[in-house]
């Protein structure tokens, strides 16, 4: 089972902790994630010889992610965050002018096996547009040719904007394997 470890990162002006959550399985691949806008920081698979290889490389400091990172409507927000047995979920509550009361939940599992998912669903009491794009998702997809192969059949691996009916629920369920044989 993969074993889960949370720090601090950092306080927030607003005294909100800045969260990172480490999920490490078997063959020591492991994944970091931030409650900042629920990103990956990092993605490092080892190989059968014990190499590592970073897959996905984040910034160095969680102010970057306050600042600078590019992503969708809620990039650079402090999300609610909590380990759920083998999962990492982060979850956001927003009821900002027309998007109604929107909530957004995204989780992250990484098994032995090397399956990495990554299940999002929001839910408004609105019709709304909402963009959901999230550059280190993107590029997921883009290195999956070399190191990562998509699992699962759902085609919306890259989310970016979508449009909810009131009271509908998206649900978008990516799953990677992470090759370990680079």
């Amino acid at each position: 089972m993969s074993n889960i470890e949370q720090h601090i990162w950092g306080i927030t002006p607003e005294g909100e902790a800045v969260v990172i959550y480490t999920i490490t399985n078997l063959s020591r691949a492991n994944i970091k994630l931030c409650n900042i806008g629920a990103v990956i920081l990092s993605l490092t698979i080892c190989d059968t010889n014990g190499d590592s290889s970073d897959i996905i490389v984040g910034q160095d400091d969680w102010k970057s992610y306050l600042k600078d990172y590019r992503g969708g409507d809620f990039a650079r927000q402090i999300w609610e965050s909590s380990v759920e047995g083998d999962r990492v979920v982060f979850g956001l509550y927003s009821q900002e002018e027309g998007n109604g009361n929107l909530r957004l939940e995204i989780s992250y599992t990484l098994s032995d096996e090397g399956d990495f998912e990554i299940l999002t669903m929001a839910q408004s009491d609105t019709d709304t547009t909402i963009d959901l794009s999230n550059p280190t998702h993107a590029e997921l997809a883009r290195k999956r040719k070399d190191s990562i192969e998509v699992l699962s059949n759902h085609p919306e691996t890259e989310i970016s904007k979508i449009t909810l009916q009131a009271g509908e629920t998206y649900v978008n369920k990516a799953i990677y394997r992470l090759n370990v044989e680079l």
